[in-house]
């Protein structure tokens, strides 16, 4: 403890606490919710330096205490007030929290992400448009489909391509969303062979 305290006014208050986080491990339930969010929800073992950070994480981290942190930071991010831009948006991958294997997929959940996209001109830098029209079909499709969802999953297919009709002319656009495309082609075509097969 002694030489984080002589590292800290040479480092960011964060670096300090990831520091901290990874030696000793959090002190409180507060400070772990915020070391699970820091780490993009990850309760794997292998990033704590020591056995006592690993117990001090453990201490507080129970399941049902880390489904709720999910649940919060998506409930935070669906929220009006937030707004995608490329600082935020690869922090964590709000459309992979709700759709693959987060442990919080569900209907509700799915419908309030749609809800929260389909107003993206309003909560989204208009350079990350390609960017999440290629989120939307690479995090959620195989989900829905699984599930038989086929309504919402072609809900989410339009929002997709028209989030890259909107999107400016760049390589990623280009290229991700080439690869955007052919998939929801793809997904269609396995829709159409579930439905009359």
């Amino acid at each position: 403890m002694r030489l984080m305290d002589l590292c800290r006014p040479l480092i960011s208050e964060e670096k300090a606490d990831e520091l901290r986080f990874k030696i000793a491990g959090p002190e409180s339930e507060e400070e772990t919710k915020r070391e699970y969010r820091m780490n993009g929800f990850s309760d794997k073992s292998n990033r704590f330096q020591t056995i006592t950070a690993e117990q001090n994480f453990k201490r507080f981290a129970t399941p049902e205490n880390m489904l709720k942190w999910k649940q919060e930071y998506f409930d935070e991010w669906t929220g009006s007030e937030y707004h995608f831009s490329k600082e935020n948006i690869y922090s964590v991958n709000l459309i992979e929290l709700a759709g693959l294997n987060y442990g919080i997929y569900s209907k509700e959940n799915t419908q309030k992400l749609y809800d929260k996209l389909s107003d993206y001109k309003n909560c989204a830098a208009v350079d990350q448009y390609w960017h999440i029209a290629y989120e939307i079909v690479s995090s959620l499709s195989k989900r829905l489909f699984e599930d038989g969802e086929y309504d919402m999953l072609e809900c989410f297919f339009r929002l997709a391509v028209d989030m890259l009709d909107n999107a400016p002319d760049c390589w990623d656009k280009e290229y991700f969303g080439s690869h955007t495309l052919d998939d929801i082609e793809r997904y269609r075509g396995l829709i159409e062979e579930k439905l009359n097969g």
